[in-house]
């Protein structure tokens, strides 16, 4: 192939457009503050949920150990997920402006995917085990006192919602998460690599 073919052939490739790394940076930050809000949100009200068991079970004295067990397993499995999420806050809080670089960025958010990827799968897992292990306790005193149909039906819808929760919403979270991400991501590695 001679010279003049290779420059024809050069010359007839379509440009890619590139992305506008201004607009990134606004989408990044505003994916960036959308999770931190949420986040802040979650921890927001796992706070409140504590507060409301520790006074229900406070004031409502329980008359079996499982109620108690119950109530502790749930208080821990929330202060477990808001102290594993704390660092993904830290990171969620760090440089909220928009002037800093792509690269900054770009490294921010694989950060911030790898935690959100962490806390979506083996956290929530913990959690949701601690958390159901806790409610199916403290539902064993009043389900005593409900009929046989009664208290069946109640742990059957009461097991159904946690396994929706665990098998279906979770999951779908956590992939929308990670998809919305990773586009910004990609488009922010190609700017950088454009860049260097």
């Amino acid at each position: 192939m001679d010279a003049d073919n290779l420059k024809n052939l050069w010359n007839k490739q379509v440009p890619v457009p590139q992305p506008d790394t201004e607009l990134l940076l606004k989408s990044a930050l505003k994916i960036k503050n959308k999770s931190r809000n949420q986040l802040l949100l979650a921890m927001f009200l796992g706070l409140a949920t504590i507060i409301v068991i520790a006074t229900i079970g406070y004031y409502i004295k329980p008359e079996l150990p499982t109620t108690r067990i119950g109530v502790a397993f749930i208080i821990l499995s929330i202060v477990f997920f808001l102290i594993s999420s704390s660092g993904l806050l830290r990171l969620l809080l760090k440089d909220a402006d928009s002037s800093l670089d792509t690269a900054h960025y770009l490294s921010l958010l694989i950060e911030v995917k790898e935690k959100q990827l962490k806390i979506g799968t083996s956290i929530m897992t913990l959690y949701f085990i601690a958390l159901g292990a806790g409610i199916l306790l403290h539902m064993i005193e009043y389900t005593r006192k409900m009929s046989l149909t009664a208290g069946i039906i109640t742990y059957i819808v009461t097991f159904t919602w946690i396994l929706f929760n665990w098998v279906y919403l979770k999951p779908r979270i956590v992939r929308k998460q990670q998809e919305k991400i990773s586009a910004i991501i990609k488009n922010l590695e190609k700017v950088t690599g454009q860049l260097s």
